[in-house]
């Protein structure tokens, strides 16, 4: 397997994953999505809410804030050592109290460990009015996006097969399939049509539909992959990569272990 960085941020990476199979390009996709842990409200104990939203609505726009925290200091509560009954090392307790009129922003949350926090303070939660209260702790824990969505860390997740373009004898150079592309990536190099930069091809296939002479064929890689994808701001696109990875270790060996025993 090999790994070639094309764009890189915290929030957004994009890299060519060479010599992988289609079903390893996916347990990639997959566990990005849906096993790579990350902190999200849970449970909300209200005290007092006199807004115009029920406190379900509330719970829910309040699970989907992204949070940001270091997942290494903190148990799953399944597995922590209270047996799931809640203590400092599994969550962490956010307070709220806003009295209207104001708009009660994700940045009012108080958190009960200075390191995790919200990771934009301007989202909106509830609209108060003149004598409304919003009183409540949330409850932070950690989950994965197979449980339920507000722990899914990575958005915008996909990959596509490194295309390649095909040129026979039949072509003329008309240079109809280099006008007809809307990212100028088709150009003719040495008295040859080529595709200049697969990466950035999006498959609409307008070069190979205005050959007149069937001359161009889009083909891909069936072991390189173009892998792209978008974090919440919950963790950083690097950590989460070598997450993933690790959980599809630890899977494998898992895996080598049963079937050892059989």
């Amino acid at each position: 397997m090999e790994i070639e960085i094309i764009e890189q941020s915290d929030s957004k990476m994009r890299f060519l994953l060479s010599g992988v199979t289609p079903a390893m390009a996916n347990a990639l996709r997959r566990a990005l999505i849906a096993e790579v842990p990350k902190m999200a409200i849970d449970e909300l104990v209200v005290y007092e809410n006199t807004s115009a939203l029920y406190d379900e609505q509330i719970a829910l726009r309040m699970a989907l804030i992204p949070i940001k925290a270091d997942i290494r200091l903190y148990y799953f509560p399944e597995e922590c050592r209270c047996g799931g009954k809640g203590c400092s090392l599994c969550q962490v307790i956010f307070t709220l109290d806003e009295v209207g009129p104001k708009t009660v922003y994700s940045g009012d949350l108080k958190s009960s460990d200075p390191d995790v926090k919200v990771v934009n303070e301007k989202i909106p939660i509830v609209k108060l009015k003149e004598g409304q209260r919003l009183r409540l702790e949330a409850i932070g824990r950690l989950g994965i996006g197979k449980k339920h969505a507000k722990w899914q860390s990575a958005i915008a997740c996909a990959y596509k097969n490194l295309p390649h373009l095909s040129v026979t004898d039949e072509c003329n150079l008309c240079m109809k399939c280099v006008k007809s592309c809307p990212k100028g990536i088709v150009d003719e190099i040495g008295g040859r049509i080529q595709l200049v930069d697969g990466v950035e091809c999006s498959l609409c296939k307008l070069c190979v539909d205005t050959c007149d002479r069937n001359a161009l064929k889009l083909e891909f890689d069936e072991s390189k992959f173009v892998f792209q994808f978008e974090s919440d701001g919950s963790m950083k696109t690097s950590e989460m990569v070598i997450e993933a990875v690790n959980i599809l270790k630890d899977k494998v060996e898992e895996l080598s272990k049963i079937l050892e025993g059989l």
